[in-house]
């Protein structure tokens, strides 16, 4: 039996058959002007292009590529819908990826992604074209004279995971991706203003527990602290486990005048 299904500039033309535990599909499935929206983060990709195809019980994507005014994302690949194995290609041509109001990161790259029942895998590397990340916290550090700073750190309570709100959700993103930084990434903010190199291999379970390795440095930059704008001389930060306790080891200096002061931040 034929069907044709005209959802918002899809189009499904296939032959059914099968049984309603194991259908097979044979035919096409296009789309035209398809969208993605994330109204949180303001991340909104347009102009989208679906060509598959149905053969059996396998899913054949020849593209599925969305874009904004200035990159995309293509992905292509197949997937066996019993056990849901899949191979897909995940290619980043200059994509904007908003983290935030008025800070994003534009990104290239050919990755890969596999699929088992519920576990995905990403592959492949990853570089930063340009962006601007900004530190939300404070200003830096002053040391008014009647502060007192005392340990008092407790131990926070587990957050609930995004799991767990859902109930039956038990699919698992693993990844073995190289980032690499490029030479226009920026990072303002809490007194830092400063231009980032190096690469990080990030892999593991994400979000949940993901692993780095690499050094992120400062290519060049400033550190203002103590009512004094410092240079940065030294800057790295080390990854070698968690992502979330990496090891700092920066140095900022005042030039000019005849005795030089500055900051070392190690540990």
């Amino acid at each position: 039996t034929l069907h044709r299904l005209t959802p918002q500039g899809a189009d499904v033309v296939a032959d059914l058959s099968g049984t309603l535990r194991a259908p097979k599909l044979r035919g096409t499935l296009e789309g035209r002007d398809l969208a993605f929206v994330q109204r949180r983060l303001g991340w909104r990709l347009a102009g989208g292009v679906l060509d598959a195809r149905f053969d059996g019980d396998r899913l054949d994507v020849e593209t599925l590529r969305l874009g904004t005014d200035d990159g995309s994302v293509t992905l292509s690949g197949s997937l066996q819908l019993e056990g849901m194995q899949g191979r897909f290609r995940l290619l980043a041509d200059r994509l904007a990826v908003p983290l935030g109001p008025g800070q994003r990161i534009v990104v290239s790259g050919d990755t890969e992604i596999t699929s088992k029942a519920a576990e995905l895998r990403w592959t492949g590397k990853i570089r930063a074209d340009e962006g601007l990340i900004e530190l939300r916290g404070g200003e830096a550090p002053s040391l008014p004279g009647d502060v007192v700073v005392v340990d008092t750190k407790a131990p926070a309570a587990p957050a609930e995971s995004a799991q767990a709100s859902v109930p039956g959700a038990q699919l698992k993103l693993g990844a073995d991706l190289v980032l690499d930084l490029g030479d226009k990434l920026r990072v303002r903010g809490s007194g830092v203003d400063a231009r980032l190199a190096g690469s990080i291999t990030l892999r593991g379970a994400l979000p949940e527990a993901p692993r780095a390795t690499g050094t992120v440095r400062i290519r060049d930059g400033t550190y203002r602290a103590y009512g004094q704008k410092l240079e940065i001389t030294r800057g790295r930060v080390i990854f070698n486990g968690p992502l979330d306790n990496p090891v700092l080891d920066i140095t900022a200096m005042r030039r000019g005048p005849a005795v030089e002061a500055g900051v070392s931040i190690t540990g």
